[in-house]
């Protein structure tokens, strides 16, 4: 898989053309991380640095509203990036071997000003988290 398919796969990334893309990634922080079965990916009020996804594998989360495992690609964390604690809400363990990509705070914000569609998806994210706690389940 390419890394222009990796970052189509997730949400914040989807609507970015190519050249787009590929010119930005150069001026913000990724943080590409590799875990094996069982490790822990965040603990809960550990610090936040950025938006953190889960690339490949599985992993377990528990939060306020429950448990869950998700599968890659999918945000793990988001809750919190510009909070007053700036800390995760929530605890996430690998249940296989997994990769993970962060979007670091600072680059999170530079490419919203940088390319409105970076602002979109973010927004529409936020609206549909926000959406699913008010919705009955």
């Amino acid at each position: 898989m390419s890394t222009f398919d990796i970052f189509t796969q997730l949400p914040l990334f989807k609507e970015i053309e190519k050249d787009a893309l590929f010119s930005l990634v150069p001026k913000i922080s990724l943080d590409f991380e590799h875990f094996q079965e069982k490790d822990l990916l965040f603990a809960y009020h550990s610090p936040i640095n950025g938006l953190v996804y889960l690339l490949q594998g599985q992993a377990y989360l528990k939060d306020e509203s429950g448990e869950s495992i998700l599968t890659g690609p999918a945000l793990l964390s988001w809750k919190g990036i510009f909070g007053e604690q700036k800390a995760h809400t929530s605890e996430a363990t690998t249940l296989t071997v997994c990769s993970t990509l962060t979007v670091d705070r600072r680059s999170l914000v530079y490419l919203i000003r940088t390319e409105p569609a970076f602002l979109e998806a973010y927004l529409g994210m936020l609206s549909d988290a926000l959406f699913s706690i008010r919705s009955p389940h």
